[in-house]
C-alpha cells in the first residue's frame, strides 16, 4: 500500500507530490505495482467525499504515536503554529461525526481517498477523477437543499 496527500490538497507541492508519485507508479510493471494507493487528508479534508468513496482508517489508539512523530517536523510547530494539535483535532472531529454517538474511548479517524484506480489505469485522468468526486458532492448539496426549498 502506498499512502499519499490526496489530490484534492489545496498545496501544490503535496498535489505534485502525489500526480509524480502516480505518474512513476503506472510505469511499472502491473505486477509489481502496489495493490492500494490512498491520498490521505493534510491541508483539506475530505470529508465531503461521498460515503460511499472515503475510506476511513480506524487510527485508536496511535495517539501517543502520532504526536510524538508530528512534533519531529519542527517547521510545522514554529511561529505559535500547532499543526499537530490541528491535525489530531480533525482526526477527533472525523471520527465524531463519521461514527454514531456510542459511549466509549475517544475515537480517532483519518479520511482518505482511494488512488487505486489512477494507477491501475493508465488511461484515467487524475484532474476528471477528483472532479467526479466533486460533482458527486455538489449533486448530493444540490439534491438535499432542492428537497427543502419551497418552489
Amino acid at each position: 500500500m502506498v499512502y499519499s496527500h490526496n489530490l484534492a490538497d489545496k498545496h501544490d507541492t503535496h498535489v505534485a507530490v502525489t500526480t509524480a508519485l502516480i505518474r512513476a507508479i503506472r510505469w511499472m510493471k502491473p505486477e509489481e505495482r502496489p495493490q492500494k494507493m490512498y491520498g490521505c487528508e493534510v491541508w483539506r479534508g475530505l470529508d465531503w467525499l461521498d460515503d460511499k468513496e472515503k475510506v476511513v482508517f480506524d487510527l485508536n489508539g496511535a495517539d501517543p504515536l502520532l504526536a510524538s512523530q508530528l512534533r519531529e517536523h519542527k517547521s510545522q510547530l514554529g511561529g505559535g503554529r500547532r499543526y499537530d494539535a490541528a491535525f489530531i483535532g480533525r482526526l477527533r472531529a472525523n471520527a465524531a461525526f463519521q461514527y454514531p454517538p456510542t459511549p466509549g474511548p475517544e475515537k480517532l479517524a483519518l479520511f482518505a481517498m482511494d488512488l487505486t484506480p489512477l494507477v491501475s489505469n493508465r488511461n484515467l485522468d487524475m484532474a476528471d477523477f477528483v472532479a467526479g468526486r466533486i460533482e458527486r458532492f455538489q449533486a448530493d448539496v444540490r439534491s438535499r437543499i432542492r428537497k427543502f426549498q419551497p418552489f
